[in-house]
């Protein structure tokens, strides 16, 4: 609601014309006016807020620098790709071409990649000086499949699952010692075969009766 719209509803009130003005019409008409300003006052306010929220943007991560083989394979591809070839067929041509290169011929791509690398180191203090924080794509996509994972589990219930051989032999040992997990994880590793058959025993009982139910 914009302040011409706002004259546009009182314009009745605004325009009134000068005749019989009394005490409390005059009052009125001064209130409307104050009304107005007010209005518009806060319309301002709130559109030059709206305006500054919009500027102040969210950091963007910097696009990490490329290394020497990366430039040359950029720059490269076209020439070595062909209609036949595979992506894999045309990645192992680049491989061969830049292994088969001088040193000198490798020395432009060389260049680009400092110049690329300080490009990153610059763009990489600003982001961290707005408050940014540098994600690896291993970690991006952790983050994405435990996310998965999360919306996943929320819609299908977790099924049970019967107690392994070590489950029952850890519940056996903390309930007659104060070990430590560490410890009964060590005997564990250490039990002959013959004394942990009783416990996958119990383990295979356990998994045939949750299948039975």
């Amino acid at each position: 609601l914009g302040l011409a719209s706002i004259c546009i509803i009182f314009r009745g009130m605004c325009a009134s014309p000068p005749v019989m003005m009394t005490p409390r019409l005059r009052r009125q008409r001064q209130q409307t006016r104050l009304f107005i300003a007010v209005v518009a006052t806060l319309v301002a306010l709130a559109s030059n807020f709206l305006h500054l929220r919009l500027q102040v943007a969210t950091p963007v991560q910097p696009k990490r620098a490329s290394n020497a083989y990366m430039h040359f394979a950029a720059e490269k591809r076209n020439e070595y790709k062909k209609p036949e070839m595979s992506a894999a067929q045309t990645a192992k041509a680049l491989g061969e071409a830049w292994r088969s290169m001088s040193d000198a011929e490798k020395a432009p791509f060389m260049r680009q990649a400092a110049d690329d690398k300080k490009r990153f180191e610059e763009a990489l203090a600003a982001f961290t000086e707005q408050g940014g924080v540098m994600q690896t794509k291993a970690k991006r996509a952790k983050e994405a499949k435990k996310l998965a994972k999360v919306m996943t589990s929320e819609k299908k219930p977790k099924k049970p699952r019967a107690a392994s051989a070590y489950n029952f032999f850890v519940k056996e040992r903390m309930s007659n010692s104060k070990a430590s997990m560490t410890e009964v994880a060590k005997e564990w590793k250490e039990l002959p075969e013959a004394k942990k058959a009783t416990f996958m025993a119990e383990a295979a009982e356990a998994k045939a009766a949750l299948t039975a139910s």
